[in-house]
This record gives structure tokens, C-alpha cells and sequence, in this order.
């Protein structure tokens, strides 16, 4: 079964032009860029934005809301199962 990573991104709002078909400065301070839409700049914000199917990748794995629903699709599957279990906000925002 292959492996997959959820990547999670956040849009910032910030005040010097940039353009994603230009590699940013160096030296640029990530509070100081503003993103700025044209029309000719339109497909690339949103091809940049819009998440690949390798992003989504994630949404077609047939998760289990129990564990007795994992367990008993595992076994009837002979596959190993994946428990995840943690504490506290899923994006560690504790």
C-alpha cells in the first residue's frame, strides 16, 4: 500500500509585489510580499494554488472511522492496520 503525505499550506496577505512565475529575492522578508493578480498572471496563481492530484491523494484512501471497522477490514483483507492516535489539536496548535 503506498504512502501518503497531506501537506497543508496557509496564504498570508503581505505588502511587495511578487509574481510566482519569479523566483522571490533571496533576502526577502516573507511579512513585506504582497501577491498580486493580473490577467496574465491568472493561470499561474492558479495552478500554483489548486492542489495536484498527489495532494488529494489522501482523500481516496478508504479510511475506517472505528476500530473495529479497521480491524475487521484488515482481517478480511489479511493487511496490516495503521493506528493513529494522538492528543491534542491535529495540528499540533496546542
Amino acid at each position: 500500500m503506498p504512502s501518503f503525505i497531506a501537506v497543508l499550506t496557509s496564504t498570508m496577505l503581505l505588502a511587495t509585489p511578487v509574481d510566482p512565475l519569479q523566483k522571490p529575492p533571496e533576502k526577502a522578508d516573507p511579512t513585506q510580499i504582497q501577491a498580486i493578480l493580473t490577467s496574465d498572471n491568472l493561470a499561474a496563481w492558479r495552478d500554483h494554488i489548486l492542489p495536484s492530484d498527489g495532494d488529494l491523494a489522501w482523500t481516496k484512501i478508504p479510511w475506517k472511522v472505528t476500530f473495529h471497522e479497521g480491524i475487521t477490514a484488515a482481517n478480511e483483507k489479511s493487511k496490516p492496520l495503521l493506528l493513529w492516535v494522538m492528543n491534542g489539536h491535529p495540528l499540533g496548535c496546542t
